[in-house]
């Protein structure tokens, strides 16, 4: 039968014809090997759902021809390689025009690429398998990859899909077993890596990307709980090294704003934090910031569900003690958010997913983020005692100067922290003020104990602006109304 006759009518009839094309061609003064694989007989909704090498990037199915793109030098250019379908119709090698071009400039050229057809069958090749995200598309669609039959049930997630491709109910369901915080439940699934067996080897692709993202996302979990549970243990002594003398405590704080304000400070840590293991995926850095902002968010969830009134206000006092199971729901909300990833909830991002095949276990980021984590975290804690004292940065430091720098008026001002940078307060009617002592321990809650970061607010400081003239105790009250009251 001729190939051309027999490819279409894979076509129509919906029978499965995977093929797998290796490309050889040079670009950036380098030779590059790819493959990359397709499905032309696929359903409608799967038939542009294919998979490659490191460097593959998207197919696309037309008729009478297969669009597929590679990454090239970087992950701004991008090789296109039209395949017609003389060009895989057979096993011959052959040599074709490529398009490259890079979306930073305006460079391009037309390189030869050698195209061979290397596999075709009625199922992925087990040379090339396919990636993550091509098995679960299969999954959604309720056909298992390894063999064409149809699964039981709907899918609903990731864990699901692999719950059902493995199909040894002793196992339990893996949505029941996962966790960021230990690989131990699910440490079972794991000897599926090792089964020969054909019917499970496309499903290693997903249990193992899945692996390596669980692995990425504990790295983070443990590394808030250490920061956390640090901060918190020193939160009386922060709160006792703050607190202006003869202050009467204002009772309680807003938890909404509390995490909030945790969430922000996520977003200026330094992103190598959060790429470091995705160095070897193209891409990487994208998708560092990606997990980065995801890890900010799952904290905000958590602030706009707080609804029980015995969390919606903390004592101040005792937010020490009462931190930890707020920070906990924190927590949760943040494993929350990464399990929905796997469990076909709201975060589900299957461009994320593939990403994860080429993670590299072996960078540990745990100890750099906390070390990041704990002293902005001190900030951000030391913020909402000063807030709730109404302690002011003062924004009219120019007119406090002509009377705290007077002998004649002699006025009980703090010191300015660095040059232009006074802060004054308390409660401000009993003239109620944070002190010279108080200030000097804003050193200790500083990320590398920098004192313009609080008069900044940077380094996950938070506090609050306004004007001081009020807020300073002075002998002789002409004189300060007179400096501190006119508008003039």
């Amino acid at each position: 039968m001729n190939r051309k006759i027999f490819l279409l009518f894979f076509l129509i009839s919906g029978a499965h014809a995977w093929t797998c094309v290796k490309f050889d061609f040079n670009i950036c003064n380098k030779g590059f090997t790819e493959a990359a694989c397709f499905n032309p007989g696929a359903a409608p909704s799967l038939l542009n759902v294919g998979y490659g090498t490191n460097n593959f990037q998207s197919v696309e199915i037309k008729e009478g021809s297969t669009q597929i793109k590679f990454y090239g030098c970087n992950d701004k250019c991008y090789l296109t390689i039209d395949l017609k379908v003389d060009d895989y119709d057979d096993d011959d090698p052959h040599q074709i025009s490529g398009n490259y071009k890079c979306d930073d400039s305006n460079y391009s050229n037309n390189p030869t690429v050698s195209t061979q057809v290397k596999y075709r069958g009625d199922h992925p090749s087990l040379e090339y398998l396919p990636s993550a995200s091509v098995v679960y598309k299969y999954c959604k669609e309720g056909l298992n990859i390894n063999n064409n039959e149809k699964l039981s049930s709907k899918i609903n997630g990731i864990s699901d899909c692999i719950t059902q491709l493995v199909n040894k109910p002793g196992l339990g369901q893996f949505s029941s077993l996962i966790s960021i915080d230990s690989d131990a439940p699910y440490r079972n699934y794991a000897a599926v890596l090792y089964d020969d067996d054909d019917d499970v080897q496309m499903t290693k692709a997903l249990i193992n990307t899945t692996f390596h993202y669980l692995s990425y996302q504990s790295k983070y979990y443990k590394a808030f709980d250490v920061a956390f549970d640090s901060v918190s243990a020193k939160f009386k002594k922060m709160y006792e090294d703050l607190t202006p003398p003869a202050c009467p405590p204002k009772s309680t704080i807003n938890v909404q704003d509390l995490l909030y304000a945790v969430a922000l400070i996520i977003g200026p840590l330094d992103r190598k934090l959060f790429v470091a293991p995705l160095m070897n995926i193209k891409g990487g850095d994208n998708l560092g910031y990606k997990m980065q902002t995801f890890i900010s968010g799952s904290i905000s969830n958590v602030a706009r569900k707080v609804k029980a009134a015995s969390l919606k206000k903390v004592s101040l006092k005792e937010m020490g003690s009462y931190g930890p199971e707020t920070i906990n729901d924190m927590k949760t909300s943040f494993y929350d958010s990464a399990i929905s990833f796997l469990t076909g909830g709201e975060y589900e991002d299957l461009s994320v997913l593939d990403s994860f095949t080429f993670y590299d276990d072996t960078v540990d980021t745990v100890v750099e983020l906390g070390d990041q984590l704990q002293p902005r975290l001190k900030a951000h804690f030391a913020s909402h005692i000063l807030n709730n004292f109404n302690v002011l940065k003062c924004t009219d430091n120019d007119r406090l100067n002509q009377v705290c720098n007077s002998k004649e008026i002699n006025c009980e001002c703090n010191d300015e922290l660095i040059p232009g940078c006074r802060f004054q307060g308390g409660i401000f009617e009993n003239y109620c003020g944070v002190t010279n002592e108080n200030l000097f321990n804003l050193k200790e809650y500083s990320v590398n104990g920098d004192l313009s970061n609080p008069c900044n607010n940077v380094g996950g400081w938070d506090l609050t602006s306004g004007p001081c003239k009020l807020r300073v105790k002075c002998k002789s009250s002409a004189a300060v109304n007179v400096n501190l009251t006119s508008d003039e």
